[in-house]
């Protein structure tokens, strides 16, 4: 529940303050800054940097998606009742 507070909606990321890290380890501060940098080009916006956030971000949903095919083969394999 903290990390969807420090996400930065309404600030910019300096403001954390002492809670950037926070911030650094959410996933859903990359999401959102690249998608606020996109619409107002403003720098400030980011955690890290243009390319370091958009190459976190691509990180975060290449791991998403291994762990989803990963999910899907052991569902195919096992079948849904031993899954859930």
């Amino acid at each position: 529940m903290l990390a969807i507070y420090l996400s930065p909606i309404f600030y910019l990321p300096s403001q954390l303050g002492r809670w950037i890290v926070v911030g650094l380890v959410n996933p859903f501060s990359y999401a959102l800054t690249s998608f606020k940098y996109a619409l107002t080009g403003n720098p400030d916006f980011l955690m890290l940097g243009p390319l370091a956030d958009v190459a976190v971000l691509a990180f975060i949903a290449v791991g998403a998606w291994l762990v989803e095919r990963w999910v899907l083969k052991q569902i195919r394999q096992r079948g849904i009742d031993r899954v859930v």
